[in-house]
């Protein structure tokens, strides 16, 4: 069977987003779909011209944005002109306030859909002052936290989009709560790349990083940005309060230092000090390689990744934490808990230190039975078999059954 063209649009497709969602997931698509011979046309932001980024091929013009009171010339002739089977578009609460979703002359659309649904008191809880500080950010989910679900159910069912696709299934009951029920919604989940989707189970002596610890010492592992939103701050408390109770917890950091689209401020080790005075800890700021990486987080005995809000749907940080089989502390933000819940996890409440206090502490009771019992419980992760090569192969099917 003759396979289908197809156009993704999407805005922010650079070299510097690719290892953060939904960039990560946008970029896999077009190659899992490229890798089953599907002509794949990729449509982003940026300087006009036609750029190599990594693997892949990006057509970009000046904007991308097809507004409901403004045509995009540009978009349409370059559409006309490869006439693609299939148009994907990358879409979100608030696009659906101001664009324009074209038909582009009779393609087959699809909407993808990777924003997690707020409602106005997920986002409140974040607090005035980290509202205010990463507005850029959180500006967007609260707009779209305060939008009328009637609104967003004739937008989409108004827009020539034959299906929707999400990340997760937490957002299609979401939007099926908000009464999106006239397009059919397809989950296709993120893949894992082929390092986390080991067995976790090691020694911390094998890591020098890591060689300093005793072996009945409880080690939690932190990797990403020292970002407010990712929650570091509120881990840098919650963590010194739960040493206080049992001094056998340790925290390494490894921490990202280099800034991105959703970074406010940089790494600033006198601040973490200042957060954590007492509690034994180490804070790694080294460039580490994925490989590296992947054997700081294994090498620990859980990880914690306490998000205070996502900017987009399904982080890979946690999903490869679980892919490695690690027990995983996080919070109740949107689809956090469905992507835990097929290994151990402990679930705080995001921005709230006492329970990220007491996760922790629940966590630690739980290792130090585990150990005590002589056993381990690496869990069989569906992440763990979940490789961007399958996301290819179910997008692949998707695209031609439309």
């Amino acid at each position: 069977m003759k396979r289908r063209s197809v156009c993704l649009i999407a805005r922010g497709v650079k070299e510097q987003n690719l290892r953060l969602q939904p960039w990560r997931y946008l970029v896999e698509v077009v190659r899992g779909l490229a890798a089953r011979g599907h002509p794949v046309l990729l449509v982003s932001d940026g300087d006009p011209g036609t750029y190599s980024c990594r693997d892949i091929q990006i057509s970009n013009l000046s904007s991308v944005s097809n507004l409901r009171w403004r045509l995009n010339k540009d978009l349409h002739r370059l559409i006309q002109h490869h006439q693609p089977d299939v148009i994907l578009q990358h879409i979100g609460l608030t696009s659906l306030l101001h664009q324009d979703f074209d038909p582009f002359g009779g393609s087959a659309g699809v909407g993808i859909f990777t924003s997690p649904i707020y409602r106005p008191r997920d986002i409140s809880g974040l607090g005035l002052g980290r509202l205010i500080r990463r507005l850029p950010l959180t500006g967007a989910h609260l707009i779209g936290s305060c939008m009328p679900w009637r609104f967003v159910r004739l937008r989409l069912e108004q827009s020539p989009f034959q299906r929707l696709v999400v990340q997760t299934q937490t957002t299609r009951d979401q939007l099926f709560r908000m009464g999106v029920r006239t397009k059919p919604i397809t989950v296709i989940s993120p893949g894992v790349d082929q390092e986390w989707r080991v067995n976790g189970k090691g020694t911390k002596f094998q890591v020098p990083s890591l060689s300093h610890f005793h072996e009945n010492e409880n080690v939690f592992v932190y990797f990403g940005p020292a970002d407010e939103v990712r929650g570091f701050y509120d881990l840098m408390k919650g963590f010194d309060r739960a040493f206080k109770q049992d001094n056998s917890l340790r925290l390494v950091a490894l921490v990202r230092r280099d800034r991105d689209v959703f970074m406010g401020e940089s790494f600033s080790r006198n601040k973490i000090s200042e957060c954590l005075p007492n509690s034994i800890f180490r804070i790694e700021t080294n460039p580490l390689s994925s490989g590296d990486l992947v054997a700081r987080v294994a090498e620990g005995d859980a990880v914690v990744l306490p998000f205070a809000l996502i900017p987009s749907d399904a982080p890979l940080s946690v999903i490869e934490a679980v892919a490695l089989g690690k027990p995983v502390v996080t919070t109740q933000v949107a689809c956090l808990p469905e992507l835990v819940a097929v290994g151990v996890h402990f679930l705080a409440r995001p921005g709230d230190v006492d329970s990220l206090t007491q996760a922790l502490l629940q966590a630690a009771g739980y290792l130090r039975r585990e150990r005590q019992s002589n056993t381990s419980r690496v869990t069989s992760s569906i992440w763990r078999e979940r490789s961007w090569q399958v996301v290819g192969e179910e997008w692949s099917n998707l695209i031609q059954s439309l």
